[in-house]
Parts: C-alpha cells; structure tokens; sequence
C-alpha cells in the first residue's frame, strides 16, 4: 500500500544511527507512529521503524512492507543496502532480503540457522562476510546458511548491543563492555581500549565518517585506530 502523506520529522540528526521521529499525519495532530531508527537505502529512500511495520518514505509516499516483514505490528531494527540492489532488512524472528522491484528474494529464520530473535544490526565486511546480529550472538552467513561465531558470550548470556563496519574492511561488535574486532574466519580479538574515563563501561559502538569505530562512554568517547 502506498500512502500520500504529510511529514514533519523532528529531531534527526545528520549521520546519527540513532535517530527519533516523529510522524504526523495532514492534519498535524499529536504523533501516532514513533521510529527509533532511520535508515537511508541506496535509493535515497528512509525506511521508518513504525509499529506498522518497515516503511519506506522517498520524500512524497510512503510504502508500507508490512507484509515482507511478517505482518503489522513487527519493528525494522536493521537494513543493509548492497551495491547490488539488494536490500536487507533485520526484525523480529528473522530477516528478509528483497531485490529489484522491492520484490521478497529470501526470508531467514531458525530454520536457515538463526535463533528465535530479533537481527538488530546487519553488516557486510570487505571479504564478502555478512554478519548479523541477534541477542544472543554474531551469527556468520554461508551458503545461505547462519552459524553463531565464537565470541566469548556467558554462559548466562551477555549484553550484544553494536555490530558495525570496521575502518579495517572487518567487522566489530561491543559485548559486555567490551570491543571485539573480527581479525579472519573465526577468529575475534579482544580491543577494548584504556579509555580516558575510569571506571566506566563504553556503552555505544559506531563507526565514525572516516571509518574509524567510536566508543561512547557516560562521560565521553573515544576514537580507536584503524589496526
């Protein structure tokens, strides 16, 4: 369904991950839909986590993917846009990749390997890796088939909360406090840095304009090398 809307978005920041908005309808009444996240395909379209579904806004209509998701009420919590057209959109109970057209190519979910949760994050390394995200892990696609990568999660779980693009054309993900780089197949290294900020756990991981990961912590953040 395609729906001619008025928009006022609020409180977006340029090149912010994290970003709120507010959607109004043509009379400008009190918000009813809120997104937590803002995507930009390679379209130039946003996509708008609505309760709705996944919603894609190209600056005059919206196009709801509701259905491509599982149905209304799903949240969008990632996207990937590949330089192949391919869209890869991370929610709740799997992932759906679509193609030319916006057509379905492939849903993922337990049965290709991943578990029974939320893909929050979705990253493609320079070697070809995807690697998503879930609350329970890093699973690594192949041959159209998830496994869940080696990081040193708790036996009773660990808190998973960024997975980006490394600067270096790998990959890094924040787990308890703590900054994993993927090195090679398989193989995670420990990057945590001494941080200016004593006693404090980073708490946001991002990857800045020049490609460099950024640490947020209470207090600050610090920019980690490209090594």
């Amino acid at each position: 369904a395609v729906t001619a809307m008025v928009m006022t978005i609020l409180a977006v920041e340029a090149g912010a991950a994290d970003l709120v908005a507010r959607c109004y309808d043509g009379a400008l009444r009190q918000p009813e839909l809120h997104s937590h996240r803002i995507y930009r395909d390679r379209l130039g379209r946003l996509w708008l986590d609505f309760m709705s579904g996944a919603d894609a806004y190209d600056g005059r209509y919206i196009t709801s993917f509701a259905d491509a998701i599982g149905g209304s009420g799903r949240y969008l919590y990632a996207m990937l846009s590949e330089p192949d057209g391919r869209i890869w959109l991370g929610h709740e109970g799997g992932m759906t990749v679509l193609g030319a057209g916006d057509r379905v190519l492939r849903q993922y979910g337990p049965a290709d390997g991943l578990p029974e949760h939320s893909v929050t994050d979705i990253v493609r390394a320079a070697d070809g890796t995807l690697f998503v995200l879930t609350s329970v892990g890093v699973y690594r696609e192949q041959n159209e088939r998830f496994t869940a990568e080696p990081l040193p999660i708790p036996a009773q779980g660990g808190l998973l909360t960024d997975l980006v693009e490394a600067g270096d054309g790998g990959a890094a993900v924040l787990l308890d406090g703590h900054v994993f780089r993927y090195r090679s197949y398989g193989r995670w290294e420990k990057a945590t840095p001494q941080g200016p900020f004593p006693g404090e756990s980073p708490r946001c991981l991002r990857r800045s304009p020049d490609a460099r990961l950024t640490v947020s912590y209470p207090s600050g953040a610090l920019l980690l090398d490209r090594q």
